[in-house]
């Protein structure tokens, strides 16, 4: 009786362990940028950016997105759902 109340234990200590990390099943973010395939120079163009995450808990989370054309950053955002989208205008020089 005794050895199994701790075999039961064990297993619900187990059990506890597996279930209670949702981080653990979480996907690596996956971004989708799309654009025009070529633009005059100067020309303004809009640029479209999906970013897409599953299983976001407290600790496995993307918190900040940020877009960078020529080594130049043109925007960056936070973001809480596990899809964000936006669309971002040509930056004007």
């Amino acid at each position: 009786m005794k050895n199994t109340k701790l075999l039961l234990g064990l297993i619900g200590i187990l059990l506890v362990f597996l279930f209670s990390g949702g981080s653990a099943w979480a996907n690596k973010a996956e971004t989708r940028i799309e654009a025009p395939e070529s633009a005059a120079k100067g020309s303004e163009i809009t640029i479209k950016v999906t970013v897409t995450h599953n299983s976001n808990s407290s600790l496995h989370y993307t918190e900040w997105l940020w877009v960078q054309v020529n080594g130049k950053e043109i925007a960056r955002w936070i973001t809480a759902a596990a899809t964000a989208r936006k669309e971002l205008p040509s930056p004007r020089k």
